[in-house]
């Protein structure tokens, strides 16, 4: 999970995850991301995974969820997208 939180003194972001268990024994581990650069490319990734519109779903009241069919000419995949993004920036060192 990605949060951002702006205060008075300065604005913070960093992520936050949490180990599936029951209420009791859950464990939550969270850290900031302190890298300006770092920031920006997590806020990146977050809105790339966002715009992912590749076997979406939408959660129907009954329970089941609805196949979209993506009506954007451009179809976005994240997985695909980053690994294409990675795979540049090894080549460009």
């Amino acid at each position: 999970f990605f949060f951002k939180q702006k205060t008075a003194s300065a604005r913070k972001r960093g992520l936050v995850g949490s180990e599936m268990g029951t209420r009791d024994s859950r464990v939550e581990v969270g850290a900031p991301i302190l890298d300006p650069e770092l920031q920006k490319q997590t806020v990146n990734l977050v809105q790339l995974c966002l715009m992912d519109n590749q076997k979406a779903r939408i959660g129907q009241p009954d329970g089941s969820f609805q196949h979209i069919v993506p009506t954007q000419k451009m179809q976005i995949h994240a997985q695909e997208l980053q690994y294409l993004m990675a795979a540049e920036k090894a080549g460009n060192k």
